[in-house]
């Protein structure tokens, strides 16, 4: 019951309870004046009764005394008036039948009405000649109380009933900061912190207001430092400190796990960049003029792979640059390196760089697996020989026997399309399951795949940047989408599936549309599914992918956040966006069985979502020990080859 109800409910208690106490007292009084003025009346008669029949003619006279009895009796005030003579003879007797209209005989057999007796002697002469008997009528008096009775409940009620409206609507304004105190309760259990700018008059409630605030607020800046503490450690430990960019430690371990055969064969580019003078420029016009040079070149580097989402840029040392752009074809590496060489080269022109001779830039590329170490020192050789070339070349490594097949861009949109309208998009699944209890399946994720030469499918991660650079990734998702629904159809699914969907579905309004169109007709008792984006997209897109859950959470949908920890945005944007789970980048996987720094790192990381209740799915777990350190760490899910390999969804 809530405290409005138990407070109107004890004030209402109260309020009878005053009421029948007055009630009982009022009564009671009018009861005992009632009886009071019966008695007072029953005498006075008697006595005037008394002095008419001691007249002398009248002692003898029976008719005459039956006439004086009979002229008071018939007024109908007496329930019994008797004449009786000195020997105690009856001489006159008269009765009248007690009979009460209007009153109900509850009442009556509830209320006893006595009514009393007197009496009062006629002489003759100096002696008595006899004694005079009267007893009033009680049916006036009862309907006396049954009046005063019913017009005491009647303005009761009508109190009572004016009383609970407006004391109620009292109680509710007094009581509006405890419910808005209930709802920053409700608030910060769902790790959202709501605090009360207006506070209550009441000093009671405005303590408690502000008590709640105050608490509130020292949560909130518990997450906040949380929060802050894992992105200063992520920065440190992988950030570099002048560009902003990822540092050696970072790319080492991003370019070992992007290059592992992980859902298909990795194919891309390597480019290694060497800024020149670097030590002369500090030399000559002091380490500032050098941070200039570097941060400008940096900048010049971004603006080149704007429309390179997935690529990975660090400095690796010095003036040493890596950038690694996966599935690239030779041409866009090529092209690429070209334009990154012709911006550089205006460093010198900006005043930034002394030599002319700006940058140089080698080339390596990769299709399949292949050791860090040795792309590396492809890169390195390709590097040398364009350094050997004139200022600002770049040069690509030749010697290695690993080639990129290599597609046209219409030849790649117009392949893609045929598979797509001819229904050849194959699915597979692969399950997520409790790293604590591996028995409990979260979910199941969806790969794509296409068919590729000699009827070998591709995985997505080889045709979608592609695809998304021709803008045909919509109608990859779209198929998915259609498969996955169509299969949900069929029956009940015990698991949810987890569908990934491109940043251009997402930045499209007729395909958001179609989606919300065909989940509102899917019957109420089919699988929900869950909606994965990748992290830069929540931080790029954060508006759109904000409405886009809103109206996902109102079908009953799921969404979560993939790679997340990949880039170095801050984590506030956890707290607006709130996804049912995050799925950490597998490169903080590969190597957490020996890095206590990327342990600690991981702990932290997961003990910001789950301060926001935030489940926390490990990526890419491929043995047991790296489950292991994943329980310690208090990870939520595992997924990888440690669990289960994609299977086809039938």
């Amino acid at each position: 019951m809530t405290l409005y109800r138990q407070l109107v409910l004890v004030i209402l208690t109260l309020f009878v309870l005053l009421f029948m106490g007055t009630l009982l007292v009022n009564f009671h009084t009018t009861r005992t004046f009632l009886l009071e003025q019966l008695a007072s009346h029953a005498q006075d008669t008697a006595t005037s009764l008394g002095v008419s029949l001691s007249h002398p003619t009248n002692l003898n006279d029976v008719p005459t005394m039956t006439s004086l009895v009979d002229a008071i009796f018939d007024r109908g005030y007496y329930q019994q008036i008797v004449v009786e003579n000195r020997a105690g003879q009856i001489l006159v007797n008269r009765k009248l039948n007690v009979k009460i209209k209007e009153v109900p005989a509850g009442f009556v057999d509830w209320v006893e009405l006595k009514a009393p007796q007197a009496r009062a002697q006629f002489m003759s002469g100096w002696r008595q000649a006899g004694t005079v008997y009267v007893q009033s009528h009680t049916g006036y008096a009862y309907e006396q109380l049954w009046r005063t009775l019913t017009r005491t409940l009647f303005w009761f009620a009508a109190t009572a009933l004016l009383g609970i409206l407006v004391g109620g609507l009292i109680l509710r304004s007094l009581l509006k900061p405890l419910k808005a105190v209930e709802r920053q309760a409700e608030a910060v259990s769902g790790s959202r912190y709501e605090i009360q700018e207006t506070l209550p008059k009441t000093r009671e409630l405005r303590n408690v207001v502000l008590a709640m605030n105050r608490m509130i607020a020292k949560i909130k800046l518990t997450f906040e430092e949380q929060a802050q503490s894992a992105e200063h450690l992520r920065v440190l430990a992988y950030r570099d400190p002048l560009t902003g960019i990822g540092n050696r430690r970072y790319f080492d371990v991003q370019l070992q796990a992007r290059l592992k055969p992980h859902e298909g064969l990795p194919q891309g580019a390597l480019l290694l960049m060497q800024i020149n003078d670097l030590n002369g420029m500090n030399n000559r016009h002091g380490y500032q003029a050098g941070d200039a040079m570097l941060k400008q070149a940096v900048s010049m580097m971004q603006l080149a792979i704007t429309n390179h989402e997935h690529c990975l840029l660090a400095r690796l040392a010095g003036a040493d640059f890596g950038l690694l752009i996966p599935d690239a074809s030779l041409a866009d590496a090529e092209k690429l390196a070209a334009i990154i060489c012709k911006d550089l080269a205006r460093l010198h022109s900006q005043g930034l760089a002394d030599l002319p001779d700006v940058a140089h830039i080698g080339i390596a590329v990769y299709a399949g697996e292949q050791q860090p170490a040795a792309l590396l020192a492809e890169a390195d050789m390709a590097l040398r020989t364009a350094q050997a070339q004139g200022p600002n070349t770049w040069y690509r490594y030749a010697a290695s026997p690993i080639l990129l097949e290599v597609h046209g861009k219409q030849e790649w949109k117009t392949y893609i399309g045929e598979v797509v309208r001819a229904g050849k998009v194959v699915l597979h699944i692969q399950p997520v399951v409790d790293a604590h209890i591996p028995e409990t399946l979260l979910h199941n994720e969806v790969f794509a795949r296409i068919p590729g030469q000699d009827n070998a499918l591709l995985a997505a991660r080889m045709f979608m940047p592609m695809a998304e650079q021709l803008d045909i990734a919509v109608e990859i998702d779209r198929a998915v989408l259609t498969q996955i629904i169509a299969h949900l159809a069929k029956g009940p699914n015990a698991t949810p599936f987890a569908v990934n969907l491109s940043l251009a579905s997402l930045r499209d309004a007729d395909f958001g549309e179609w989606l919300f169109s065909m989940l509102a007709k899917m019957p109420g008792g089919a699988q929900r599914i869950e909606f994965e984006f990748a992290e830069f997209v929540a931080v790029h897109e954060i508006d759109k992918l904000r409405a886009f859950v809103t109206r996902l959470r109102d079908l009953g949908h799921g969404f979560g956040l993939d790679q997340f920890g990949r880039g170095f945005s801050a984590f506030g944007y956890l707290q607006s966006l709130r996804p049912d789970y995050v799925k950490i980048d597998g490169s903080y996987t590969e190597h957490v069985t020996q890095d206590r720094d990327n342990q600690f790192f991981l702990r932290t990381l997961s003990n910001v979502a789950h301060s926001l209740d935030i489940v926390v799915i490990a990526q890419a777990v491929e043995s047991q020990e790296q489950w292991q350190i994943m329980n310690e760490i208090n990870v939520d899910g595992v997924q990888g080859y440690a669990v289960g390999r994609p299977q086809p969804l039938q």
